[in-house]
């Protein structure tokens, strides 16, 4: 997708008020109190938040102005940075944790992505990802229903059209398999699920089997370690 239309199209979605999701709480929860942290497409800080009674040292990047401005607000020491074109504007060996929660699906080489953070982890250093799971079985049954995958962007105002189940930005597609590929490919190996599980009429919920991810996993959760 053309880099600047992606610009306008996150500076315009993050002049919205969003609140923390499920996933960032569970990213929250694995996180140990006093741990520095840098936080990739920290939007407008709504993650970074939650880490704030831990005492951590927050550090956020995002392709996006706005939300760079709002994270800033919050105490965090957030800077642009277009991950698919730049290097990460931090020092090496700097983080005890990088978080990634819903980025990759946006980017177009994801494994690139993810060896530009290794030099920039701590001894024994933690890699917290999160990703749609493709094969959730609620997407399946939008396919035999006959919807449409995403929606679609005007590319002269960054305008979203029509309805999709998933956002228009979103060009790469990750499975628990594909995931642990990208992952291996990129120098990392999976350490622990801690996935969110959705069914009809039930609320979200957490899970840690690796067991049946693909089926009941609407986002996959990761925690990953340098090979």
């Amino acid at each position: 997708m053309n880099k600047k239309l992606v610009e306008k199209w996150y500076d315009k979605e993050w002049q919205k008020d969003y609140g923390a999701l499920i996933i960032q709480h569970i990213a929250a929860s694995l996180i140990f109190p006093r741990s520095s942290v840098l936080d990739v497409g920290c939007g407008n800080g709504r993650f970074l938040a939650l880490l704030r009674p831990k005492k951590c040292k927050l550090s956020g990047v995002d392709i996006s102005k706005t939300a760079i401005e709002k994270c800033s607000l919050l105490g965090a020491d957030a800077k642009r940075c277009d991950l698919t074109h730049e290097t990460i504007p931090f020092h090496n060996a700097s983080f005890d944790y990088i978080t990634i929660l819903d980025v990759l699906e946006h980017l177009d080489d994801p494994i690139s992505a993810l060896r530009k953070l290794r030099p920039k982890f701590r001894k024994g250093g933690k890699l917290i990802v999160s990703v749609p799971n493709a094969l959730w079985l609620g997407y399946r049954a939008f396919h035999l229903l006959g919807k449409p995958i995403h929606r679609w962007v005007d590319s002269s105002d960054s305008t979203s059209y029509g309805e999709g189940i998933h956002e228009p930005t979103h060009i790469r597609y990750f499975d628990v398999h594909s995931l642990e590929l990208v992952l291996k490919l990129a120098g990392f190996r999976i350490s622990e699920f801690h996935s969110v599980g959705k069914l009809p009429k039930l609320k979200a919920f957490e899970f840690k089997s690796k067991r049946f991810q693909n089926l009941l996993a609407q986002t996959i959760i990761v925690v990953a370690e340098i090979n």
